[in-house]
């Protein structure tokens, strides 16, 4: 479940450029600003003022984030790992009132609404913890 994404950076890579040096220093660099340019996206996503090529990612961001990790190595498994454990303590998701909230105090209700269409819990100001 869940869209995935590519990680484009300028990685050093083996000599085939078939693997990322997961040694390499540079690269450590790298995978530890992964969390936070994503953190940056997704608060682009949510300033989203009339643009319409960002349009709906307000809503539907999370879905990008896949927790399918079969298959990966230890070190894409850190990166997966320290991205969660970032966007956790990071005020990212709007709540009905538009505050940014922290995840581990929200959840994703989107198909908890009544035949009208308005939300089953809270009002427009309150959020579910």
């Amino acid at each position: 479940m869940g869209a995935q994404f590519i990680i484009q950076a300028d990685f050093l890579t083996s000599a085939n450029r078939q693997l990322v040096d997961e040694g390499d220093d540079w690269n450590k660099i790298i995978t530890d600003a992964i969390p936070l340019a994503i953190e940056s996206a997704i608060g682009n996503f949510n300033d989203d003022e009339g643009n319409f090529e960002l349009d709906g990612l307000v809503n539907w961001w999370p879905l990008y984030l896949n927790h399918n990790t079969s298959g990966l190595s230890a070190y894409w498994l850190n990166i997966t790992e320290n991205i969660k454990k970032h966007l956790s303590k990071a005020l990212i998701i709007k709540d009905l009132d538009g505050n940014a909230r922290k995840p581990k105090r929200l959840m994703f209700l989107n198909w908890a609404h009544d035949r009208d269409g308005k939300p089953i819990f809270g009002d427009t100001c309150d959020y579910i913890s």
